[in-house]
């Protein structure tokens, strides 16, 4: 038997500690949460059903529907949620598309749910997306691309607190 590689307290950490910190890892992708917003060409294309219809059938697995609310304008929330393009030459159109209208957004919580998300919103270009992803059926360009959903659990967490707060 190999000692574990240090102690607390003088003494011995089981040799199960590295299973209990994987379990630990498990655990927190349990708690994993992701946001979604419909963008506004859902409303002027009217498909907001169609496309809410298609993601809450991703609940039928693991997934929860935690959060859902409508907004409208919000150009500071805006600028604050695309911070990482500000210096972009095209971040002046995208607020302005983005405040051009009302846009619901959501959270999702459950395992590996910004994966899952995020294959079924499908990259950026819809004419790239995979056939049966959300970008593909619905969006007509890169900037018109009907949906957008959080790419890692930093990015998540950060606009969950944008758009939301704490709650």
């Amino acid at each position: 038997m190999v000692d574990p590689p240090f102690s607390r307290n003088n003494q011995k950490i089981p040799n199960n500690w590295l299973m209990d910190t994987e379990r630990a890892k498990n655990m927190s992708k349990l708690q994993e949460r992701t946001l979604f917003i419909l963008k506004p060409e859902c409303f002027e294309d009217d498909i907001i059903p169609e496309v809410l219809r298609d993601i809450i059938n991703l609940f039928q697995g693991e997934l929860e529907l935690k959060k859902v609310q409508l907004f409208n304008g919000c150009e500071d929330k805006w600028f604050q949620h695309y911070a990482e393009h500000s210096e972009k030459n095209f971040f002046d159109d995208l607020i302005k598309r983005m405040t051009r209208g009302p846009v619901i957004i959501g959270v999702i919580s459950g395992k590996s749910c910004i994966d899952i998300l995020r294959n079924e919103v499908g990259v950026t270009d819809p004419i790239k997306a995979d056939e049966f992803t959300l970008r593909h059926k619905y969006g007509k360009s890169v900037q018109m691309n009907v949906v957008h959903a959080s790419d890692s659990l930093k990015s998540a967490e950060r606009e969950i607190k944008i758009w939301f707060g704490d709650r």
